[in-house]
C-alpha cells in the first residue's frame, strides 16, 4: 500500500506542476512556416503563458480617438494568469470600448462592465510589436472581428 501511495503522491506532484512559456516563444510559434499543418508540439504542455517581458504593459489604459465623425474611447487592462480553471492560463489585454456619435451621445459601451467574463474583447497574440485582439461586439450576429494594435515611439 505505501508504494502505491507514493505512486499517487509522485503522480499528483507532475500533474500539478505548472510548465510556464512565454509570449515570445507562443508568438514565434506561431510564425513558423509550418505552424499551420505541424502547430507548436513542443509548447502543448505549457499550461500558463506569461508575459515575462512585460510586452503588455505599454498598452494599458485610456486610449481615444476619432474615424468617420466617431469618438472612440478604448481601455485595456492586463489581467495576470487569466483563465477558464481547465487548462491554458495566459497574461493577456481585456478591452473596453465606447462608441459616441459626432453629437457625444454613446452608441456603444461597456466601459462600466465589471465581469471580464461578459466582455468579448480579449487578447490573443503577438505579430512582432504588434499585439492581436479578438473582438466580438454582438454574439447573435456573429459581429465580430480582430483589432492589431501597435503602439508607436517617438
Amino acid at each position: 500500500i505505501l508504494s502505491y501511495l507514493l505512486t499517487v503522491f509522485l503522480v499528483n506532484i507532475v500533474y500539478t506542476q505548472q510548465s510556464i512559456g512565454t509570449l515570445k516563444q507562443l508568438e514565434d510559434c506561431v510564425n513558423r512556416p509550418n505552424y499551420q499543418s505541424e502547430g507548436c508540439p513542443d509548447l502543448e504542455y505549457l499550461t500558463y503563458v506569461k508575459d515575462v517581458d512585460n510586452r503588455l504593459d505599454k498598452f494599458v489604459g485610456i486610449w481615444k480617438g476619432t474615424y468617420n465623425g466617431k469618438i472612440y474611447t478604448f481601455k485595456f487592462n492586463k489581467r495576470i494568469k487569466y483563465g477558464s480553471g481547465k487548462g491554458l492560463y495566459r497574461d493577456l489585454l481585456i478591452g473596453r470600448m465606447q462608441v459616441q456619435d459626432s453629437n457625444g451621445k454613446v452608441t456603444y459601451s461597456t466601459l462600466s462592465e465589471r465581469n471580464d467574463d461578459k466582455i468579448y474583447f480579449h487578447g490573443d497574440n503577438f505579430q512582432r510589436n504588434i499585439y492581436m485582439m479578438n473582438l466580438i461586439i454582438n454574439t447573435e450576429c456573429n459581429d465580430s472581428g480582430v483589432v492589431f494594435m501597435e503602439v508607436y515611439s517617438k
